[in-house]
């Protein structure tokens, strides 16, 4: 399943997160996200509850992000894997370093075939393709444009995803991932703001493309018969389709993905929101609120 109008609302990356581990409550405002809520909130929790080993990994944590501060505390991650020994592929934009992906998702695979539970599930961050990054073993990375660099990125990271999914087919075991870029770079700028500016969320920066992939025994990859989900959605269609998922009566496409689990998609309008920044749609129009304390209509120059 490909969601093409996908919104993240936020454009950083610790809300983001926070977000997505709250899936099961759909949206909250920015200043919400830093405050415990509701247990039924936690979607990292509900799996515990049904009987799902949860683990976490992260592939850079840069003490400048808060980042594994932020999602154990308002999104009750696990603490993350050890990754320090692994191979260091790229370097983020305070010279932090970025281990590579497919390294730390063998380590957890391993990990995850010592274990005696039934059940698990992996939440991951992977910084790859983050702005400001560049290769670790390229001294003329900077001679590149942000463009070809976020080509290189994005192939590697494909590539070693691929890889990793024939490890799990290989194994005979079920899988559903479940793949939601945090934002996009923002490699192109606007009237309203320049490149690799995320101040404000607009839609071309937190519309992304979300995947939802099976790997398992009967799972036939037709690209045929991938169902594309084009209305406005946001985290509540993916709480949805966990839910169904999980109460499925067999692992299976038929059985999970159902024309009534498809046609149940909830639908979500576009609102977006930063700390300091508010943008909403209506109709076919765009409104930004923001540090003037007023709405502004936006033209069409500020969102391409």
């Amino acid at each position: 399943m490909i969601f093409t109008n996908f919104n993240t609302v936020s454009s950083y990356t610790n809300p983001s997160a926070i977000r997505l581990l709250r899936t099961n409550c759909g949206q909250s405002r920015h200043q919400e996200l830093y405050r415990d809520t509701q247990k039924e909130c936690y979607i990292l929790d509900t799996l515990r509850g049904l009987g799902y080993q949860t683990y976490a990994a992260i592939d850079n944590d840069a003490p400048s992000y808060l980042f594994v501060e932020d999602i154990m505390a308002y999104a009750h991650a696990d603490t993350p894997l050890k990754i320090t020994d692994l191979p260091v592929r790229q370097y983020d934009f305070d010279n932090s370093p970025i281990y590579d992906d497919l390294s730390i998702l063998n380590r957890w695979w391993d990990t995850r075939q010592h274990s005696s539970a039934k059940r698990a599930a992996l939440y991951m961050d992977i910084t790859t393709m983050h702005g400001g990054t560049h290769w670790a073993d390229d001294p003329q990375w900077w001679k590149k444009e942000r463009a070809v660099l976020y080509q290189e990125f994005g192939q590697r990271l494909f590539g070693n995803l691929n890889t990793f999914f024939k490890s799990l087919q290989s194994s005979g075991k079920n899988f559903v991932v479940i793949f939601v870029p945090e934002h996009g770079m923002a490699l192109r700028g606007s009237s309203l703001q320049s490149p690799d500016i995320r101040e404000i969320p607009l839609p071309a920066i937190t519309t992304v493309p979300v995947g939802i992939k099976f790997i398992g025994e009967g799972v036939s990859p037709f690209p045929e018969r991938q169902v594309t989900v084009s209305k406005p959605t946001s985290y509540l269609a993916l709480s949805h389709l966990l839910s169904s998922f999980l109460s499925a009566p067999r692992f299976g496409r038929d059985s999970m993905l159902t024309k009534k689990v498809i046609d149940r998609i909830p639908e979500t309008k576009f609102v977006a929101e930063n700390e300091a920044s508010l943008v909403v749609k209506k109709d076919n129009d765009v409104f930004y609120y923001g540090k003037g304390k007023k709405w502004i209509k936006l033209p069409e120059s500020a969102l391409r």
